[in-house]
């Protein structure tokens, strides 16, 4: 006898027919799914940041996966952290949305440059993936990572604004890097190819460019970008992908990153120490004035000095700010001088007006006529700005008698702009610059004799900090003990002193550049290089 629920003590005989309920219809399943949808939702809105609003998430990408609501469903997943993807992977096990999880886990330890489990999870995801057109998409990442990973010894890498804007520069920095390489030396024995990639000034295409040279060149390191943006995206992006990257910009902590960024670039800090330790150290000078440009770059250079000032046991006696687009600096001047109020000398300007009362024959003169000497207590002034302004400025200080100082600048002096609108006045001025054409170096010589040569052209600082950067890679790859990407960031961390064309170079802690970089004064009317101790 078989009893049927719901029909208890009734008896029915098996050769009658038996009534089940209907199985749901595909509608039916639809709206029940729908309905689990919003409920699953409702309740992850209500508590979220708990485990059980996770486990809601797993539940919810399970239903709109079954709704053919495919990219709801993974985008649940690509919004999960690390964590919390393992956290679902316990318990779903191989059951949807295992395989959308794995595929996530493979792009996270895509980017942090796991090759092995980054593989793994991608092969995983394509065994639990029913749907074909995403199964491809994991394929193209498996592809991916076989080429990011597969390295050539002899192949090095640039990432440069060539177009642009910034292109000159870029292209320069090129012509650095393709002169160290040998690309036009006349013995033709190139040991070493160039992939190059035009970043075109952005800080994405930077970031896309070291990947796409690794995965289509398997570069062994890369060199650049030049610009603060984009050279902090393509340092995130190398460290990620465990590339070696020799940035060539003046980003204050790009090296902060990782231990695949490095820097061989002058930065300000480099400009502002070089010029104190010939300042303190050479000419014993300990006290010091600034004029600067009201700007970020003034701004940056003023308190670095300062900074340095201090560190040095010296003391800032008169500061000043002018505007970025000023061209009249007498006020400023007058102010650092005491000469922008000369009442405040009490007994100087009462001796000074009555000497011109009686030189004028006059009972009263107008304040304006009466002249005062100005109060300079200071022995160097530092004014961070470029040639075309300090040509204007330098004049004037001599114009109210503000002689005898030790002018200081930085690599904007370095222009031939200078010497235009100085003139004799910012004679035996001394700045600084990270290259010097007219150094007496015998490797300077040799690379600025052999630049001109093939470029026709005379180098400067970008060709020179390119070329650096070359030249040290080169020396570096051409060692029997490296062979991978991180033999050679090894190699790097372990360097202590490097001596390029650009100046010397020491590796700190941080694999950051400390230099000692070329000074530079004006001597009869041209800008030569000043060789120190």
């Amino acid at each position: 006898m078989l009893l049927l629920a719901g029909c208890a003590g009734r008896e029915v005989r098996q050769e009658e027919k038996v009534e089940l309920p209907d199985s749901p219809t595909a509608q039916q399943e639809l709206e029940l799914l729908e309905k689990n949808s919003e409920n699953l939702q409702h309740f992850i809105e209500k508590y979220p940041n708990t485990s059980s609003s996770l486990e809601a998430k797993g539940l919810l990408a399970q239903a709109l996966y079954k709704q053919n609501r495919l990219e709801e469903s993974y985008q649940l997943i690509e919004n999960l952290n690390k964590e919390e993807l393992n956290f679902l992977l316990e318990r779903h096990g191989d059951s949807y949305p295992s395989s959308e999880i794995h595929f996530k886990l493979g792009q996270i330890f895509f980017n942090e440059g796991d090759q092995e489990l980054s593989k793994e999870h991608f092969q995983k995801a394509v065994e639990l993936t029913q749907e074909e057109t995403q199964k491809a998409k994991i394929q193209e990442f498996i592809s991916k990572i076989s080429k990011v990973f597969k390295t050539q010894k002899n192949v090095i890498g640039c990432v440069l604004p060539l177009s642009g804007k910034y292109a000159p520069f870029g292209i320069r920095s090129l012509h650095g890097i393709q002169e160290a390489l040998g690309f036009f030396s006349s013995k033709k024995d190139i040991s070493f190819e160039l992939a190059i990639y035009d970043s075109q000034g952005s800080a994405e295409e930077a970031a896309r460019g070291v990947e796409t040279l690794l995965e289509q060149h398997g570069v062994m390191a890369i060199i650049g970008p030049l610009l603060t943006p984009s050279s902090e995206a393509a340092a995130l992006r190398a460290q990620q992908l465990h590339v070696p990257l020799l940035n060539l910009s003046q980003h204050p902590s790009i090296t902060s990153i990782g231990d695949y960024v490095f820097r061989n670039a002058m930065t300000k800090f480099h400009q502002t120490d070089t010029l104190i330790r010939y300042a303190c150290q050479d000419k014993g000078l300990k006290k010091f004035a600034i004029l600067y440009p009201q700007d970020s770059y003034g701004v940056e250079f003023a308190n670095q000095f300062w900074d340095a000032i201090e560190g040095c046991g010296g003391t800032l006696e008169g500061i000043e700010a002018y505007e970025s687009d000023q061209e009249d600096f007498n006020d400023e001047i007058k102010k650092l001088v005491g000469m922008y109020q000369p009442k405040a000398r009490k007994s100087e300007y009462h001796l000074a007006e009555e000497q011109l009362k009686i030189q004028l024959n006059k009972e009263t003169v107008p304040q304006s006529q009466v002249k005062l000497p100005p109060q300079i207590d200071f022995e160097a002034l530092f004014i961070p700005d470029y040639a075309k302004t300090v040509g204007q400025i330098v004049p004037t200080l001599f114009f109210h008698d503000v002689e005898g100082l030790h002018l200081l600048g930085t690599q904007g002096w370095n222009s031939q702009e200078l010497l235009k609108r100085g003139g004799e006045y910012v004679s035996g001025a001394v700045f600084v610059d990270g290259f010097s054409e007219s150094s007496l170096d015998p490797q300077v010589k040799i690379f600025v004799s052999d630049f001109e040569h093939h470029f026709d052209d005379t180098p400067q600082i970008w060709e020179a900090q390119a070329f650096d950067a070359a030249t040290l890679l080169k020396d570096l790859l051409q060692k029997e003990e490296v062979q991978t990407r991180e033999d050679l960031k090894n190699q790097l961390l372990a360097l202590s002193e490097i001596k390029g064309v650009a100046g010397i170079a020491y590796f700190s802690d941080n694999h950051d550049v400390k230099k000692e970089l070329p000074l530079l004064t004006v001597q009869e009317g041209k800008i030569i290089s000043l060789e120190t101790p």
